[in-house]
């Protein structure tokens, strides 16, 4: 699945409300660790994951949405599942942290 880049306050609402659940990467031009991140959680969900959405919203050219959601520091991996979110991590995180916070909600949800 591709990674959708959010540009609206309208698409952020419906990606948290994707099922069975998504994975917000909220990056900066600035952010030097936010490529890698990009990256890592790219292969992450298409390797472990692949019936969660990923998409990106670039608090540079949208400064408004990401002040919206609090958030102020990149990058901020936000997971979202039925419906709502289940953990929102900024700055210094590792994959693993990630991962474990979607196995076990992902596993109930998606079936598997």
């Amino acid at each position: 699945m591709a990674t959708e880049t959010i540009r609206s306050g309208a698409e952020l609402e419906a990606l948290g409300r994707h099922q069975p659940g998504a994975v917000l990467l909220v990056s900066s031009p600035n952010c030097s660790v936010c490529t890698p991140v990009r990256a890592k959680l790219a292969e992450l969900v298409a390797t472990r994951f692949p019936r969660l959405q990923l998409a990106e919203l670039d608090a540079g050219e949208h400064p408004e949405l990401a002040a919206q959601q609090g958030i102020f520091s990149f990058p901020t991996v936000v997971v979202y599942m039925g419906g709502g979110e289940v953990l929102r991590r900024s700055r210094a995180f590792g994959m693993g942290e990630i991962t474990a916070a979607i196995e076990r909600p992902y596993a109930i949800l998606a079936g598997d």
